[in-house]
């Protein structure tokens, strides 16, 4: 899952291996410079599931990436809490506490951050809101029972998000969610393995992998035409 600045000088990426563990790490475009931001071990074995893999996600000014990381509370309890490294200073910053957080990510200007976040024996994450100047949150979407966001990403001008939810009965597809009035709207209904949706700079296209051809290939939905 590596992810570019928008600046295009940094690379942010999510690493395991046996010997340096699980390592949010950046490194210039160039390669040069690589380094762990965060360790991501929580020191105990477990299946983590896709959707909780710490993947960064970038400041719309290239100067800090937002993550969540997991932790283990009272030795049983799994929480996942949100995390901002500031690249320059490689200070990191803690922005909530105790909640089952993941999938940060940044507003176009910079001054919130949106995440999916699961209630304390919640059957379906919820979509909040968090002000970086005051910390609060604001609930944005309470997603059905039956569902399951793997993942999702901003619109470049902040009115959509397109998001991948699994649905019961094993169906994985691409919803749009207009901000304002919060309508979920499909894009793909089908019997394909839709993931992880991702914008076209100029907001026209919706880049997401498929596997409606027998394999994994990249598909281009055009929500003007």
């Amino acid at each position: 899952k590596p992810s570019y600045s928008p600046n295009g000088e940094w690379l942010a990426y999510f690493h395991s291996d046996p010997t340096r563990g699980s390592q949010i790490r950046l490194m210039r475009a160039d390669g040069s410079g690589d380094r762990a931001v965060a360790l991501n071990e929580p020191g105990f074995g477990f299946f983590r599931p896709h959707f909780w893999s710490p993947i960064p996600s970038w400041s719309p000014d290239g100067s800090q990436i937002v993550y969540a990381d997991i932790d283990l509370e009272y030795r049983y309890y799994l929480r996942s809490d949100i995390y901002i490294h500031d690249v320059e200073t490689g200070r990191t910053t803690q922005i909530t506490e105790g909640e089952r957080a993941y999938r940060p990510v940044f507003t176009p200007d910079g001054e919130s951050v949106i995440y999916a976040r699961y209630e304390w024996g919640g059957r379906a994450p919820d979509l909040y809101m968090m002000d970086l100047d005051t910390g609060t949150k604001r609930l944005l979407r309470r997603l059905p029972d039956d569902s399951l966001l793997d993942s999702f990403s901003l619109s470049p001008d902040g009115e959509t998000l397109a998001l991948s939810i699994w649905r019961y009965g094993g169906y994985q597809d691409i919803y749009t969610l207009t901000v304002g009035d919060w309508r979920l709207s499909p894009i793909t209904l089908d019997k394909a393995t839709d993931l992880d949706p991702t914008w076209s700079p100029d907001g026209r296209y919706l880049i997401f992998s498929s596997d409606r051809d027998g394999v994994n290939n990249l598909y281009a939905y055009d929500t003007i035409n």
